[in-house]
């Protein structure tokens, strides 16, 4: 039996394992597979910034169709070992702001999260009760603009929250995946990106 974990399709959520799928064919065109490649070099290099270099060719990465619902998958045979990881071509071609990390490689890194690391699903956000994290997001070459959060996926591995991940906060979703980190709150966040917390009082 093939199990399978999958990331829902532009919702940043994941299926559950148990279910039985076929290993998918890869049906990357040319253009498709060099963005692949070009996707786990730059995964490879901010593992090995982290201290542990990784390499991502041990298991092979796809393109294929996989439905309506997600955008990536991991699969693995019924003793839990990894056979392939799945992208949708929807992950490659998505587009977020400028400032933000790209769908494909939030995507990858939490397959890789399931594939290299067995890491599971979990729903843990980053938020304390009447704040907000406020972070400069780059908006362009050199315009940058500071959005407010409420709450922040304490890691990749969140398949229920959606909210972007500014690219400043990078290292730390990296060091999250390799076991490195972990935040708890606005804090801890801070050890890797400039963040002021700003206190409010709900409406009465």
């Amino acid at each position: 039996m093939i199990r399978v974990l999958g990331l829902l399709l532009l919702l940043t959520a994941c299926g559950r394992p148990g279910v039985e799928w076929d290993v998918p064919a890869d049906e990357a065109t040319s253009e498709q597979r060099a963005q692949v490649e070009a996707l786990k070099a730059e995964l490879e290099g901010d593992f090995a910034a982290a201290g542990l270099p990784t390499n991502l060719d041990r298991i092979p990465v796809v393109v294929a169709d996989l439905g309506d619902r997600y955008v990536g998958a991991c699969y693995k045979d019924d003793e839990g070992r990894p056979l392939v990881i799945a992208l949708h071509p929807r992950a490659l071609s998505f587009q977020v702001p400028s400032g933000y990390l790209t769908l494909a490689y939030i995507t990858l890194l939490h397959e890789v999260g399931h594939c290299y690391f067995n890491r599971v699903h979990e729903e843990d956000v980053i938020s304390q009760a009447g704040t907000m994290a406020k972070l400069k997001v780059a908006n362009g070459e050199e315009a940058i603009s500071e959005r407010k959060f409420l709450r922040l996926r304490a890691s990749v591995m969140n398949d229920t929250n959606h909210e972007a991940i500014p690219e400043g906060l990078r290292q730390y979703y990296v060091a999250e995946i390799l076991g490195q980190a972990r935040a708890h709150d606005w804090q801890g966040l801070a050890a890797f990106a400039a963040l002021e917390v700003e206190t409010f009082q709900d409406a009465p």
